[in-house]
């Protein structure tokens, strides 16, 4: 049952560190069935769902760490080689978890504070776009930051 849960704990880390990404790819495929001008409430719309989604997403995290007192400092470790013989390493331990959180509850409230710059306002498309490209690339080099060894 400990192994279930070990890999159940990893997809859910991965696929944390994954779905800004997923967001910024959906945005532009999105942006194909949008209107160029007006009120683009189905983007916005998606690009909050998706940010509560990474928020469920972190919380699922939470009851799979041991809060024992001496258990290892770093609970998940994913390792990643890449070409020319570089690699990237993330872990998450209680500190982290606590950011990660943090962060991705911070990211909800700021696409509701948002609202008033898609619904009140007749913004081009394009500029929508880049808004939430940016705010979703911003999202994974946070979320990097905090997760990255």
């Amino acid at each position: 049952m400990e192994v279930i849960k070990y890999f159940y704990t990893l997809e859910v880390f991965q696929h944390i560190v994954i779905a800004p990404l997923w967001g910024i790819f959906f945005n532009n495929v999105l942006s194909f069935y949008l209107p160029k001008k007006g009120k683009c409430f189905d983007l916005w719309n998606f690009n909050f769902q998706l940010s509560l989604l990474i928020f469920a997403l972190s919380l699922l995290l939470w009851p799979s760490l041991s809060w024992q007192q001496g258990a290892n400092a770093q609970e998940f470790y994913l390792g990643y080689d890449w070409a020319f013989g570089t690699a990237y390493t993330y872990g998450l331990d209680r500190i982290s978890l606590f950011f990660a959180i943090l962060t991705t509850f911070i990211f909800p409230l700021c696409f509701l504070y948002s609202w008033d710059l898609v619904m009140q306002q007749n913004i081009a498309k394009h500029d929508l776009l880049n808004y939430l490209n940016s705010f979703f690339f911003l999202y994974k080099i946070i979320i990097f930051f905090f997760l990255l060894l």
